[in-house]
């Protein structure tokens, strides 16, 4: 599925908060392609989303809970335990615009929610013309009657969607789900990744020796299927990388042990980039550890792996991230005082995004961290 837009409210440090992956106007001479349904150009998303902002801003909480949300929709379960809430005394709810590109069908879904569980879901569904933008195709979407499930005011013969989400949503209407979530505390055995597809040697090789220059090859180990390579570095040292796990982490520094699970996230977007499915990735603080040319090299790498339908949500601390010449509606600041503010510089700040850089580093989006505090220490 292609996300639209989300709002959440009463979730984590989000408070009616609104997220926008569309985008008004088609740009001249942009550098990332197909921003736009194919055979529906009028409408338009992001293809790539770089979401900055301070620690504890909820960068990764945004993900988590499109992890929650995913599950949701796939298999009917809704983990309220995984997610906190600002009033526990108050409801909240998350509403959900989507697209199947194969079937030009916009999708919202609103559900509202307590501690207790699943108060009422709301589905809406339209056909997108061939000269909708999504802005005309929410028009009619919320104009249209919608199926809705209260809890305290069921028909005989209906349920809550979440009672069989999994059946109701994939199978009625058939919507394609393709997602990828890799946190920056996940390890390599926190996924079932490495049952296929595999690491590519190339992009392993090519990688890795990028970070480490000692290292002089890398080869396939026979019989492994691609699960299982020798790592050989110009002084005779050899390092086995079996599932994602080194035999000797310690030969690797931390930006070229990180920089394994970009080559394993490279090699899974390319192994989709000819699909034509919806395939989504969150990518949170992947290389930390990197230099900023190696953080753009690896961010441009996947950029022009990503399918035709596919999105990208990337999070960085990275400033030099902004200079990488990319649309500046791919960006999005996130800044939290009591509560999470979303700001989009695309719709606030009009100047080019070598300018953007020195905005932010100017605090124009107040964005920067408050570090006052830690210099009273040396008062």
């Amino acid at each position: 599925m292609i996300i639209m837009r989300l709002v959440l409210d009463n979730i984590a440090s989000f408070k009616h908060a609104e997220f926008n992956f569309s985008y008004p106007r088609k740009i001249k001479d942009s550098t990332i392609d197909y921003e736009y349904l194919e055979g529906r150009e009028n409408f338009r998303f992001k293809r790539v989303n770089i979401l900055m902002g301070a620690n504890a801003s909820g960068k990764t909480m945004f993900g988590r809970i499109l992890c929650d949300i995913r599950t949701y929709i796939s298999k009917g379960a809704l983990d309220l335990c995984d997610l906190f809430f600002i009033n526990d005394n108050a409801d909240s709810f998350f509403e959900l615009d989507f697209v199947d590109p194969a079937k030009h069908m916009l999708y919202r879904i609103h559900t509202r929610f307590n501690i207790e569980g699943i108060l009422e879901e709301n589905l809406y569904s339209v056909k997108i013309a061939k000269s909708d933008s999504y802005e005309k195709a929410v028009e009619k979407l919320v104009s249209q009657d919608n199926k809705i499930y209260d809890k305290n005011n069921l028909n005989a013969d209906s349920e809550l969607i979440s009672k069989n989400t999994k059946i109701f949503i994939q199978k009625r209407f058939e919507i394609q789900l393709g997602w990828l979530l890799l946190f920056s505390e996940s390890t390599f055995t926190d996924y079932d990744l490495w049952d296929g597809p595999f690491l590519k040697k190339d992009i392993l090789e090519k990688i890795l020796i990028s970070f480490d220059e000692s290292i002089k090859t890398i080869s396939p180990i026979e019989g492994t299927e691609g699960k299982a390579f020798l790592i050989t570095f110009k002084n005779g040292d050899i390092v086995t990388l079996t599932n994602g796990e080194l035999s000797n982490k310690q030969r690797l520094s931390s930006g070229t042990y990180e920089s394994i699970r970009a080559v394993l996230m490279a090699s899974l977007i390319q192994s989709r980039s000819e699909d034509l499915s919806p395939n989504s990735y969150f990518i949170d603080e992947l290389i930390p550890h990197a230099h900023t040319e190696m953080e753009q090299a690896i961010l441009n790498l996947y950029i022009g792996l990503l399918g035709r339908n596919s999105q990208l949500f990337y999070t960085t601390h990275n400033y030099d991230i902004l200079e990488m010449n990319l649309p500046l509606h791919s960006y999005m600041f996130f800044k939290k005082d009591i509560y999470t503010e979303i700001i989009y510089p695309a719709t606030t700040y009009k100047k080019n995004d070598r300018n953007l850089i020195n905005a932010v580093k100017n605090d124009v989006f107040k964005t920067v961290p408050d570090t006052h505090l830690i210099s009273d220490l040396l008062v």
